[in-house]
């Protein structure tokens, strides 16, 4: 499955981490485009806050995810049980 990346520059761990989700979110599906989008908001001192959009496209299908928080690895994780969700549907 291709992976279309948008936002910030992901480091390859996170990458990786987006595949692996991605895969195993999506294995029996025909999915033609999946896209991730990942942003960063600087809201408090060096804090920042994450944006995940998540979108998945087939024949007959098109699913939509979002989330947002503090820490990278739960927006990402968060985003995905969402798009599991919707998928199931």
């Amino acid at each position: 499955m291709d992976i279309q990346f948008a936002g910030i520059k992901l480091d390859p761990d996170q990458k990786e981490m987006i595949e692996k989700l991605a895969e195993k979110c999506c294995k029996d599906k025909n999915i033609e485009l999946f896209h991730a989008q990942v942003k960063a908001h600087q809201k408090a001192g060096n804090r920042y806050s994450y944006t995940t959009q998540l979108r998945v496209e087939a024949p007959s299908l098109l699913a939509t995810a979002s989330s947002e928080g503090w820490e990278f690895k739960d927006t990402v994780h968060e985003a995905f049980a969402k798009l599991s969700k919707e998928l199931k549907h």
